[in-house]
């Protein structure tokens, strides 16, 4: 098996899912409705998508617009496309009654035993991003519960804190996010 080395996911099938959308806006941070979580998710997606791409991918999405797209759809997508990795794409919210300016970070939650190694290496990679790893974390999410391949969700950062939705928003601050994800992940197919 030899694989091109510039094009080392070739082969590999991801189901990118950007999270929230439509009228489930997700978290809301500093310019409020404007710019709220589903527009980041959404354009997050997007750019992990050209860049997975690049390496040879074959990039499916749960949604390409700003609609509302069920747990139970996203779920039965991955379930009828078998892709070998399912990426939901989320934004962090936090309570009210905190300091917005100390909570920040990036987190891979996972259920299934076999996404865990998956976890790690994206949360590692997330500090190639200038981003805080804040680690993975067993969690019993919808869209995680996929057994049939490595399910995982991202929380990319906090909305509310000003300094992070800087980094959600902008071009670079994507851009770079998604180029540390998609070697990640191409590092972790190497294996």
């Amino acid at each position: 098996n030899t694989k091109n080395p510039k094009k080392p996911l070739s082969g590999i099938t991801i189901m990118l899912d950007p999270g929230h959308g439509g009228d489930d806006s997700g978290a809301i941070g500093p310019l409020g409705l404007q710019y709220p979580e589903k527009k980041i998710n959404l354009e997050t997606a997007q750019r992990l998508k050209r860049e997975l791409e690049l390496l040879g991918a074959k990039v499916l999405m749960t949604r390409t617009t700003d609609v509302a797209v069920s747990l139970e759809d996203r779920l039965a997508a991955s379930r009828k496309a078998l892709p070998d990795m399912f990426l939901s794409i989320h934004a962090n919210s936090m309570a009210d009654n905190v300091d917005i300016s100390k909570i920040n970070g990036f987190s891979a939650h996972y259920k299934e035993a076999l996404a865990k190694p998956l976890a790690q290496v994206l949360a590692n990679q997330s500090a190639e991003a200038g981003r805080r790893n804040r680690g993975i974390v067993y969690n019993n999410f919808y869209v995680v519960r996929g057994t049939w391949t490595p399910s995982i969700l991202i929380e990319t950062g906090f909305v509310p804190n000003p300094d992070e939705f800087e980094l959600l928003t902008s071009i670079s601050g994507q851009k770079q996010l998604a180029k540390s994800l998609a070697e990640g992940i191409a590092e972790y197919f190497s294996k």
